[in-house]
């Protein structure tokens, strides 16, 4: 039988109380998540050992959350009310110019600085057994002018675990003046487990990425350069060789940012073109595979894109997640969002990002993990 737990994690008088949130499944697979963010904290697999691996690293204590806001690597959280870049933090809507946070250069990230969505306590509205799955739905309320952006947007957050060991995220939101709106889930992934001394995501996974077209970008700032283009030969993935060969063919970054080569890039999913959007079709967008275990996660969605971060700016002086420090490849995250920059620009087939009164904001993650 599915099961729900909940524990909290601080309790201050006229405050929400902070909680973290288990899911269970009857196959021995459990998550983590909290209403901090909206954040998935862990996705927990049974080993061989009888012992439990997460395979989506992030803090499982509250000061270890906060630490994270502070280095602001994203682990799990909800990233709102625009994911990814908004170029030079402004766009204009029905004729008026809005002016966001710089807190990525002179670009808006994940909706800026100044306590942006997964910095936000969420309340839990419920958490209960649905149709043989466990879940809980996170709720919040973005009053108009948050971060510069318009409009009060009322948004939920519902995760669930099923007895298909599929994760899900649905997102929805509703506006009372015309908004961007673009969300995303910001979990990383090591199917090895996260662990000291475990080798780098990028040594011992394949990957294979089911698109259609590429969202090009600047190397330097990540805002994209025009519409979309065909995906070219060296950014294909397709589960072949270990990412790490993959990545070691790429051209080198810039060399005053001091990288290692990776990738930071949105895919268009196959099908979309062809299919629609507005449709609630779910498409399948990636597959993970650990090579020494065959664990594999699978990342379907209703979303048109899916951003592929390597984790290449990741450093040392970031800190650990529990105990285990965050370097380089360790870990990659698969974003399922609109482009980059949507609050101002359409992208050829793929519309602005924008939410007006009286539409309903719906997009479904899904995480499928096999072991």
């Amino acid at each position: 039988m599915p099961v729900v737990e909940s524990e909290i994690l601080e309790a201050k008088d006229g405050e929400i109380s902070i909680v973290r949130v288990t899911l269970r499944n009857d196959l021995g697979m459990y998550v983590t998540c909290t209403n901090l963010g909206a954040t998935v904290m862990g996705v927990f697999l049974p080993d061989t050992n009888g012992s439990f691996i997460n395979v989506a690293p992030c803090h499982q204590s509250l000061a270890g959350l906060r630490s994270g806001i502070s280095n602001n690597p994203k682990m799990g959280a909800t990233c709102g009310r625009v994911c990814n870049r908004t170029a030079d933090a402004r766009f204009s809507l029905d004729g008026k110019d809005y002016f966001l946070e710089k807190n990525d250069g002179n670009h808006c990230l994940h909706g800026g600085s100044t306590r942006p969505w997964d910095e936000r306590v969420w309340t839990v509205s419920s958490s209960a057994i649905d149709s043989g799955s466990a879940c809980v739905v996170f709720s919040y309320t973005s009053p108009s002018g948050e971060g510069g952006f318009p409009g009060k947007v009322c948004v939920d957050c519902k995760i669930s675990l099923g007895s298909s060991n599929s994760v899900f995220i649905e997102y929805s939101a509703t506006t009372d003046a015309p908004t961007p709106l673009a969300l995303t889930n910001h979990c990383y992934w090591n199917l090895g487990g996260w662990k000291k001394g475990g080798p780098r995501a990028s040594e011992d996974h394949t990957l294979s990425i089911h698109s259609e077209a590429m969202v090009p970008s600047d190397p330097e700032t990540f805002i994209p350069t025009g519409g979309l283009c065909p995906v070219p030969k060296e950014m294909e993935f397709n589960g072949e060789s270990p990412l790490e060969v993959k990545l070691s063919a790429l051209p080198p970054p810039p060399p005053a940012f001091g990288w290692p080569r990776g990738v930071n890039t949105t895919f268009v999913v196959e099908g979309v073109k062809k299919e629609g959007l507005g449709k609630g079709l779910m498409r399948n967008a990636a597959k993970l595979t650990h090579i020494p275990t065959g664990r594999t996660l699978t990342v379907r969605t209703t979303q048109p894109c899916i951003h592929l971060y390597t984790a290449f700016a990741f450093k040392e002086d970031d800190g650990c997640v529990d105990g285990v420090p965050l370097t380089p490849t360790s870990v990659i995250a698969l974003e399922c969002q609109l482009p980059a920059d949507t609050a101002n620009r359409a992208f050829d087939y793929i519309p602005r990002g924008i939410l007006r009164p009286g539409e309903k904001y719906s997009e479904i993650i899904e995480y499928a993990l096999s072991w």
